[in-house]
């Protein structure tokens, strides 16, 4: 945890036709669900592909965190390794 107690990076996706409300209240439906607060969030992370899409720099800002955004292939990559790793 850092100094701050957040260190929860909150993913986040979207369709183009999101809104920024619609896509906040998914994001604290999901933290609520899983037991958690906006408290504990350090930063916002996407896809490269949401870069400049205000949705999920607008939630960044509403929380007081920064955003990062890491290439889609990369984290497919991830994705796969974490799979293979569980098997």
């Amino acid at each position: 945890m850092n100094e701050e107690g957040r260190d929860l990076f909150l993913g986040i996706g979207a369709d183009r036709e999101a809104t920024a409300g619609e896509v906040r209240a998914l994001a604290f439906a999901g933290l609520v669900k899983a037991g958690l607060t906006i408290d504990a969030v350090a930063c916002i992370a996407s896809i490269d592909l949401k870069a400049g899409k205000p949705v999920v720099e607008d939630l960044a800002d509403d929380l007081g965190v920064p955003v990062r955004f890491f290439a889609a292939a990369r984290r497919s990559e991830e994705h796969t390794s974490e799979l293979q790793s569980r098997l």
